[in-house]
């Protein structure tokens, strides 16, 4: 058992199609390149979870295994549940089909979350897009919630009307990580508009690649490692040593 529980990032937005998945991918294989980080990824997106598409993995078991056998998960079993990439990122698949989706449970998510926390230094979940119960049990065992925006209007529009949720929730300001995605100045909406308009400083932000995001996604190989000198792998190297420094 570790000495110190390790951190839960959950990587959320109330809108899809912002590059959730890319960033936990990335971002958990970034964090187990360094420091000997124990990382685990977890596709809480029950409904339709890319995360073993997205890492090339034939899913031996996922997590609705996990809750079927609730009651005996402890840390030095867990492992028994996750599937290793080759990057040591150990992976909890989502259901196969979305009707699997019914069989996980808040009390579940809070109980493998609870387990993991035991075992790895990281464990970056990657949630569905709304606020409802199971996502609600990660952000709650969260350290950091990375809240994924970017530069289009209705994402800005979506987005506001989610961290003011999330406020209403009572989660700590500092807590709340904004990052945008896909940021190019062409587009003609500026960091500050966004700024302005979301109520919030931008922590970070990832730059526009849609080439480099594609072809990762299509080859199942994230590209922070095998492309680690573009500008979009070098951003998320940035997100992971503000989390070790944080």
């Amino acid at each position: 058992m570790r000495e110190n529980k390790g951190k839960v990032i959950s990587v959320f937005s109330n809108k899809g199609g912002v590059g959730k998945s890319t960033l936990a991918v990335n971002l958990a294989v970034y964090l187990a390149s360094i420091d000997k980080n124990q990382v685990a990824l977890v596709d809480l997106d029950l409904m339709a979870g890319d995360i073993a598409l997205m890492m090339d993995i034939n899913p031996k078991s996922t997590i609705v295994d996990v809750t079927r056998d609730i009651s005996g998960i402890s840390y030095d079993i867990i492992d028994d549940y996750l599937i290793k990439h080759s990057s040591n990122v150990m992976v909890l698949p989502a259901p196969i089909t979305p009707e699997q989706a019914e069989f996980v449970s808040p009390t579940c998510v809070d109980k493998i979350l609870s387990t993991l926390m035991e075992k790895y230094d990281y464990i970056i979940v990657d949630t569905g897009p709304n606020f409802g119960d199971i996502n609600l049990s990660a952000l709650d065992h969260s350290s950091k919630i990375f809240y994924i925006t970017t530069i289009d209007i209705p994402a800005i529009k979506n987005s506001r009307v989610g961290l003011d949720i999330i406020r209403r929730l009572n989660y700590e300001e500092d807590k709340i990580g904004l990052i945008l995605n896909m940021h190019d100045k062409k587009y003609g909406v500026s960091q500050k508009d966004v700024e302005t308009i979301l109520n919030k400083k931008i922590s970070k932000m990832i730059p526009m690649d849609l080439s480099t995001v594609v072809s990762s996604s299509n080859k199942g190989e994230p590209f922070v490692i095998n492309m680690a000198k573009k500008s979009i792998s070098k951003s998320i190297a940035e997100i992971g040593q503000w989390l070790k420094e944080g």
